[in-house]
């Protein structure tokens, strides 16, 4: 890698020394001419030097602006400042690991909840248009109590397809564990009975072969039999990628079925923590069930329904409709006996987003995520509180450097991005530390909160979403403890302080925030007492 940088980056920095080199001996030429020119009209040479430069102005700050016109130069100046930084550290190992190890609890804490949550609460289907998908349940008001999000059965689904002028593409699926008998055995896979139309109305296209259709879902299968898509995963673990998996029977729950097709790759199905290899039409419910079937019962309640809202419908409009076709098909699919019941009236179709999907654990687990989000928060704050002292005392004993530097020149501005690029350094390495902790406890986290199966089902390592953040994280976390420090190193009195020793600490404006900080940190530190 850096011998390929390298070869890139050398004709560059040579052809800018090349350039530094000839701007430097045409200044030195025009000095010589201007020189012999004065000479000839009787001058002597000494003082013709002295009068060629004073005309000429000072060389090395014509030379530094000429040498601009070849140079980027915030980038150089932040690259001086990064490199001045790593040396500066460099020098106070002991500030440094405290620094990166404080960070790397505040921020690895708030990565590891981050990604828990994005991976239960926020991560959406990796669908197109995600926001149009929608998710059809069924609230039953019980003498016990309202309960929620209740499945549907295929009568439900397919009088909610006659009537609605909202919704199109509606689909069900039921999760459902297939037995794969192999020649090591027989194996229990996780899967689904989906209908033939899922794919198209989620608008996937396969990674290999083809996906189901509504032509495979019928009494008997469809042109290939039964039908079967298996999932991008299991076709690279189980079968290694092979394309000739294609068009293979095999015999799944002791009925032959027929792979037509591979999945893409990161879809995991619409159930969040479930992970389905074998994706079967409806259909091949009654083949498995035999008489258990639940396919054809209109009291059974077993398939989540989904669909996409048409183009220009709001869920609002679509949740009104809803409440309009609960009679109508309640009406359609149950005998006139059972719906007058009080239950059954009091129940109403619910429409709900779908675009992350549907999970067991997001209703369970959502507060505590939320409230521990917040107290990791909290101690990432203390974090930064603590740190912005610790840089503050560590900028009281170089106020001699930072006067002498104001005193040769330097802007306030330069030196506070000195410091300011010092706790980006420190952020930065702190994060990626942070990164590798919260890879490895979120497993542990979540098998702490919830269960061994839900720890080992959720998705938890940190993606590029969760890493952006924590990066965004660090950045806030420098700024945070790395202004007020910038501020006042780049607002110290020159004089004053190139007239004491450089070990002297100054009152004044530093002692001020001194005195901020340490109730600050207390306040935070300290639980509520009331």
């Amino acid at each position: 890698m850096m011998s390929w940088l390298t070869r890139i980056l050398s004709p560059i920095l040579w052809r800018r020394r090349d350039f530094y080199n000839d701007l430097a001996e045409e200044m030195r030429e025009h000095l010589e001419e201007k020189t012999e020119q004065l000479i000839r009209e009787g001058i002597s040479r000494e003082e013709a030097e002295h009068v060629a430069r004073r005309a000429f102005g000072n060389p090395t700050l014509i030379e530094e602006r000429g040498r601009e016109a070849w140079q980027w130069p915030r980038l150089e100046s932040i690259w001086a400042d990064v490199k001045f930084a790593v040396r500066q550290l460099g020098k106070s190992p002991a500030f440094a690991a405290t620094a990166v190890l404080t960070l790397a609890l505040g921020i690895g804490a708030n990565t590891g909840i981050f990604t828990l949550m994005h991976a239960l609460l926020l991560k959406r289907l990796p669908i197109p248009e995600p926001d149009r998908l929608v998710r059809i349940a069924l609230d039953i008001d019980s003498p016990n109590g309202v309960v929620s999000d209740q499945p549907l059965n295929v009568f439900l689904l397919q009088s909610i397809q006659r009537h609605t002028k909202t919704l199109s593409g509606l689909f069900g699926w039921s999760p459902y564990d297939f037995v794969l008998k192999e020649d090591t055995g027989s194996h229990i896979y996780s899967g689904a009975v989906v209908s033939g139309n899922t794919f198209q109305v989620l608008g996937l296209t396969p990674a290999a072969g083809r996906l189901l259709t509504p032509a495979d879902d019928h009494r008997g299968g469809g042109p290939d039999g039964w039908a079967a898509v298996i999932s991008h995963r299991f076709w690279q673990q189980h079968y290694h990628a092979d394309p000739s998996i294609i068009g293979r029977h095999v015999t799944l729950t002791d009925h032959s079925v027929t792979i037509v097709g591979v999945a893409p790759i990161g879809f995991e199905g619409v159930f969040v923590a479930m992970h389905p290899d074998f994706y079967l039409p409806l259909e091949y419910e009654p083949v498995m069930r035999g008489k258990g079937s639940m396919l054809r019962q209109p009291g059974g309640l077993w398939i989540m329904v989904w669909a996409r809202l048409l183009p220009g419908v709001s869920q609002k409009m679509a949740t009104a409709e809803m409440r309009t076709l609960y009679p109508i098909a309640i009406f359609e699919t149950l005998p006139a006996s059972v719906r007058h019941l009080a239950v059954i009236e009091r129940s109403s179709f619910a429409l709900r987003p779908g675009s992350k999907g549907w999970s067991l654990l997001r209703p369970q687990y959502a507060r505590p995520l939320l409230l521990l989000q917040i107290l990791v928060g909290v101690v990432l704050l203390v974090c930064c509180v603590n740190l912005a002292g610790l840089c503050l005392a560590r900028a009281l004993t170089r106020e001699h450097e930072f006067a002498i530097r104001g005193a040769l020149g330097a802007a306030r501005t330069r030196i506070m991005q000195q410091l300011l690029v010092e706790s980006l350094l420190l952020a930065l390495c702190g994060g990626a530390l942070a990164i590798l902790f919260a890879w490895a406890t979120d497993h542990y986290l979540l098998q702490f909160l919830a269960n061994r199966e839900a720890a080992a089902s959720l998705p938890v390592q940190p993606d590029l979403f969760t890493l952006l953040i924590t990066g965004g994280c660090a950045v806030l976390c420098a700024l945070l403890f790395g202004l007020t420090p910038g501020w006042l190193a780049s607002h110290i009195s020159i004089e004053p302080v190139l007239h004491r020793s450089g070990n002297n600490i100054t009152a004044g404006k530093n002692a001020v925030a001194q005195r901020i900080f340490l109730p600050v940190q207390v306040a935070l530190t300290l639980p509520d007492c009331g």
